[in-house]
C-alpha cells in the first residue's frame, strides 16, 4: 500500500512539474454531430483524468490520409488516429 501511495505522489509531482499531459486524437467526421459527441467524450475523459488534456484534430475525409502522412513524415504524428475505412 505504501508503494502505491508513493507512486501516486511521484506521478502527481511529475504532472505538476511538467504541466498537463497532452494527447492528440485525429479523426474525420462521418456524421453531423460526430464532432460534438467527441468533444463531450474528451471533456468527460479530462474530468476523470486530471492533468491530461485531449487535443481533438478534425480533418475532412478527403484530406485525412494526406494530412496523416504529412504529420508522420514531419515527425509530429497524432498520438491516436481513427483508422476505420
Amino acid at each position: 500500500m505504501r508503494k502505491v501511495l508513493l507512486l501516486a505522489l511521484v506521478m502527481s509531482l511529475l504532472v505538476v512539474a511538467l504541466g498537463a499531459i497532452k494527447i492528440s486524437y485525429m479523426t474525420f467526421s462521418a456524421v453531423p454531430n460526430h464532432e460534438e459527441t467527441l468533444r463531450e467524450i474528451a471533456k468527460a475523459f479530462e474530468a476523470q483524468n486530471q492533468g491530461i488534456r485531449v487535443n481533438l484534430i478534425f480533418v475532412p475525409w478527403s484530406d485525412y490520409f494526406l494530412k496523416l502522412s504529412t504529420m508522420f513524415a514531419g515527425g509530429t504524428p497524432p498520438d491516436r488516429v481513427r483508422d476505420q475505412l
